[in-house]
């Protein structure tokens, strides 16, 4: 869905494997990086590669993938890296991917899971990844452009921001105050322990250089179909009445327009105001708001009523 927003903008989308693939024929060889027409920018996309198989542990993973990355960087080729969880960093064995974007300075903590406590049905509390997003960074573009919007991480890990240089890094989604990075994720009931750290977390980033512009994703299912589709459907016609969570779709489609340098294009899109959202209210204004509705009208009305 959102390489056809991209489209709709006369993007061309192709997509291309730089792995070798396994098939019933046998191996298939690396796909060649598409090529565009000269003095058209080229936006790598690196989607999160299948994880590594924990029964295997001695497999090496790819670093195809990490190689390409390294020669986008070194031609000054923008990318979107969309990373997730390395299930085997737990035995030591490292992410080549996450390897590369540490010497840029952003540090992938792939240890961690970012976690929030919701109260279940059953009316106790119960953690979760999956994380509701209503507030965003306003010292960029992207950001300003989704004042308003919701949004939803289903699993990421936290981002550390060290710029290098003339380097500048600046957050694009950061999780709410009260999320934690749970170190044992796949715990049956994982609780916040004292040494485990508190949020809020850096989950998204840009990376902007002399040469170089760079966003990192850590929730490989941000910008799925299954997510930027959620929402209710019309009973008969099964068509999509408007999305709960657009800030995803346009979190994305907007970054390709930054990394492409088409800055213009970054806005909100019409279709994501089907359903009108107001920004987020602090605590002490949602409690002022809540006072003035429960007892300042009522008392309006008896002031009303004793002059008439």
């Amino acid at each position: 869905i959102v390489a056809s927003q991209l489209r709709t903008s006369n993007f061309q989308c192709k997509e291309c494997n730089p792995t070798c693939r396994r098939t019933p024929d046998g191996p298939t060889p690396p796909q060649p990086k598409p090529q565009p027409e000269k003095g058209h920018p080229l936006v790598c996309v690196f989607l999160p590669p299948a994880p590594a198989n924990p029964k295997m542990p001695f497999m090496p993973p790819s670093t195809k993938i990490a190689e390409t990355l390294k020669d986008a960087i070194k031609n000054h080729q923008p990318a979107f890296v969309i990373l997730a969880p390395n299930p085997m960093a737990r035995f030591g064995q490292p992410d080549a991917v996450a390897e590369t974007l540490k010497n840029l300075g952003i540090a992938v903590q792939s240890s961690q899971q970012v976690m929030e406590e919701r109260i279940g049905p059953n009316g106790r509390p119960t953690a979760t990844s999956q994380i509701t997003l209503t507030t965003w960074p306003k010292k960029n573009l992207i950001g300003k452009a989704l004042a308003g919007q919701v949004g939803i991480l289903l699993s990421s890990m936290p981002l550390t921001l060290t710029p290098k240089g003339n380097a500048t890094i600046w957050p694009l989604i950061q999780t709410p105050a009260d999320t934690w990075g749970e170190t044992d994720p796949t715990s049956r009931q994982p609780k916040k322990n004292t040494n485990e750290k508190s949020g809020p977390f850096t989950v998204a980033a840009a990376f902007k250089d002399e040469n170089e512009r760079l966003v990192v994703l850590t929730d490989p299912y941000f910008a799925t179909n299954q997510v930027t589709q959620y929402g209710p459907r019309d009973f008969l016609s099964g068509r999509l009445l408007h999305t709960l969570f657009p800030a995803n779709s346009e979190l994305f489609v907007n970054s390709i327009y930054w990394l492409a340098g088409q800055n213009d294009l970054i806005a909100t899109s019409a279709r994501s105001q089907d359903v009108r959202r107001y920004e987020a209210i602090s605590p002490a204004a949602h409690i002022a708001v809540g006072w003035i509705v429960l007892l300042g009208l009522p008392v309006l009305c008896l002031i009303a009523g004793g002059a008439v």
